[in-house]
């Protein structure tokens, strides 16, 4: 579970974790394109609280395919990462929000699997519209369609008001 340092085709170097690119790799709903834009990103699974999607600008000097900025004849480009606590595969019971009526206890060893593409789809929504931000229509359209319905469920007790108005349906009975 280790993470591991990945030299990507344009010399950057990223660290990234094989549970989160075995997910990628075994999506049946991410396009081709996807998957191979989703691992060229930073994926990490870290002892902390909270799991996070995000960007960051890094001086880059050679050719790359993310998105890139010109600020005062230097050349940036946007690094997108994502990082999963790891708590989401040693303790998943443990998330904030959730009550044991939430949930189907049979799916939580997927936690982590719903976790990453929670994540994922963050980073999708920014390479669809670099100004989207948080729990949007944008995000949730990646998120519904990546997602196994089965563990949508979980989104329920994160964002609530937002995952209901987006249509996802709770545990099955």
């Amino acid at each position: 579970m280790k993470n591991k340092k990945t030299i990507l085709k344009d010399g950057y170097s990223v660290l990234q974790n094989e549970l989160i690119l075995d997910i990628i790799d075994n999506n049946k709903k991410l396009t081709d394109d996807e998957k191979a834009i989703l691992k060229t990103i930073k994926m990490t699974i870290r002892n902390q609280r909270r799991g996070h999607a995000g960007y960051r600008y890094v001086l880059e000097c050679g050719p790359t395919d993310c998105n890139t900025i010109d600020w005062n004849g230097m050349t940036y480009v946007e690094r997108h990462y994502i990082t999963i606590p790891k708590w989401t595969i040693d303790n998943p019971e443990g998330a904030s929000g959730m009550s044991r009526n939430d949930y189907d206890e049979s799916l939580l060893p997927r936690y982590f699997e719903y976790y990453v593409l929670h994540e994922l789809a963050h980073v999708l929504q920014k390479f669809e519209d670099t100004k989207d931000r948080g729990h949007s229509e944008i995000f949730y359209k990646h998120f519904t369609r990546i997602c196994p319905e089965e563990l949508q469920h979980f989104e329920l007790g994160y964002k609530p008001r937002n995952a209901t108005s987006a249509g996802v349906a709770g545990k099955r009975s």
